[in-house]
């Protein structure tokens, strides 16, 4: 997965000191465990803490609610912050707290959030992981 990944980025866009696996941090888990299975320098290597999980050169991120069975290679500075059309703002003026603070109101933004990626070509997902879970 890892090669075909990264083999599937354009080349001009491959600088392991950049690029970065992106995924949930149950899949870093799972795939770190996979790797101390192994009977070779690199299993002892992640047991005792000695290296890194860096497939390639690459490294792989777990980023907290990032969905199981999806991952992305790109630049972390490649994607952008965006936020889904229905947000909802609820301001409160007139209670304790705004007035012991003297404020001049208390407000709460709820909603879903996105990330985007700016340039299409310079990232990679990866769909249908299988649920470490399972």
């Amino acid at each position: 997965m890892f090669d075909d990944t990264i083999t599937t980025l354009d080349s001009r866009f491959r600088d392991p000191d950049r690029v970065k696996f992106l995924c949930n941090p149950d899949q870093v888990q799972a795939y770190t465990m996979s790797l101390t299975e192994r009977e070779d320098p690199l299993g002892s290597a992640v047991i005792f803490g000695d290296s890194d999980i860096t497939p390639f050169s690459y490294d792989v991120v777990g980023v907290n609610g990032w969905p199981t069975s999806y991952a992305m290679l790109t630049d972390p500075e490649n994607l952008a912050f965006g936020l889904f059309e229905q947000m909802e703002l609820d301001q409160t003026t007139d209670t304790d707290k705004v007035h012991e603070n003297r404020l001049h109101s208390r407000n709460w933004l709820e909603g879903q959030f996105d990330f985007q990626i700016k340039r299409m070509q310079a990232g990679v997902l990866v769909k249908n992981i299988a649920d470490p879970a399972a």
